[in-house]
């Protein structure tokens, strides 16, 4: 190893409280090097390191498999005062990975994240945030006793839903969520109710018909997102709309009363896929937006509406407000106020890109 690549792990490795020296050769334990390197949490760093090993087993990284040569199970004494058995990898070892796989892998993660299309940054969150406002304790990342991961464990008063997310589901994607939330529903030691969540616009019969043949509850989340507002989430939910489709179609209503359309031909106008559209809006669009939500918020309370039939009226008389003052601003400027403009990184590169595609 050159001593640039040696000058880079040095401080990593200094950091390493536990070693083990096997044959004359100093082996770290390797999840807590990626979580050092990357910034992320153990468990997050661990379940990488899986995600890893899994793929050179299958195959999938023929290339890479020669890296586990430098690897060794070792024992390790954790903070509480138990022995665990890791895998621990060599500086040698550890710098083929980081290079090879590591960097790369995160990089794919953060255009992801930055295109709001990462299941654990972006959809996981937003789903748990949604049913939160439903009542459910959520918890993410919920440890079995096999130490397998369930996605989402939702609780409220006796109910438990185990819960897969699927941001981008393909056929496959879908029979391997059914496969895995139906077993962790056996070892979860209550009776728990299996659940898969997806967003709307992938969701087709198939799917519907296979879930409710199976007792799977399906969640079809409209993950346009938006970032709600907490004020107006609160004041549904004390009206008795706690139904997480029911939310996501009063914001339909909300949006088409203020814009003219729907977030999802709001996104497309905009060249966004799975992005909280509230951050790409320009000044006027969220300034709207504000008005729009804040005259539901007080339309509500004036009205003392109850249930989803008299908040969607509510949604769409305050909608109309933003709406009307939308049209008079695009009737003296003649402008439209709903613009292509967002926040990505190179978006202008993007536009340019799409334009081109579509003509």
């Amino acid at each position: 190893m050159d001593s640039k690549k040696a000058d880079f792990l040095t401080p990593f490795l200094k950091g390493l409280g536990q070693r083990v020296e096997i044959n004359g050769q100093e082996y770290f334990p390797v999840v807590h090097l990626i979580s050092a390197i990357t910034g992320s949490e153990y468990r997050e760093a661990k379940i990488l390191w899986a995600i890893f090993k899994h793929k050179v087993q299958k195959s999938l990284l023929k290339r890479h498999a020669y890296i586990l040569q430098y690897v060794e199970s070792i024992q390790i004494l954790n903070m509480d005062g138990r022995v665990d058995e890791v895998d621990a990898i060599t500086s040698k070892g550890f710098e083929l990975f980081n290079r090879l796989y590591l960097m790369r892998d995160t990089a794919k993660r953060k255009r992801r994240i930055a295109n709001g299309g990462d299941e654990v940054e972006n959809f996981q969150p937003f789903v748990k945030m949604l049913l939160s406002y439903q009542g459910w304790v959520i918890e993410q990342n919920f440890r079995l006793t096999s130490g397998k991961i369930v996605d989402l464990l939702a609780v409220r008063n006796e109910e438990n839903l185990l819960i897969e997310c699927k941001v981008n589901v393909s056929s496959g994607g879908f029979y391997s969520a059914v496969g895995q939330v139906l077993c962790y529903c056996t070892e979860y030691m209550s009776v728990a109710r299996p659940a898969i969540a997806i967003p709307v616009d992938q969701v087709d019969d198939y799917m519907r018909v296979s879930c409710n043949n199976l007792g799977i509850e399906l969640i079809e989340v409209d993950y346009s997102p938006f970032t709600p507002n907490s004020d107006l989430i609160s004041e549904y939910v004390y009206r008795g709309v706690i139904d997480l489709y029911q939310i996501s179609a009063l914001y339909r209503e909300l949006s088409k009363a203020v814009f003219g359309i729907t977030p999802a031909e709001h996104r497309r106008i905009k060249h966004l896929r799975y992005h909280d559209l509230r951050k790409h809006f320009t000044a006027l669009e969220i300034a709207l937006w504000n008005v729009g939500e804040e005259s539901i918020i007080d339309l509500i309370r004036m009205m003392d509406a109850q249930g989803f039939n008299e908040c969607k009226t509510a949604a769409q008389q305050g909608g109309r407000v933003a709406g009307d003052a939308r049209r008079n601003l695009e009737s003296l400027t003649g402008k439209k106020v709903v613009s292509s403009e967002n926040y990505l990184e190179n978006s202008q590169d993007k536009t340019k890109r799409l334009k081109k595609k579509n003509s």
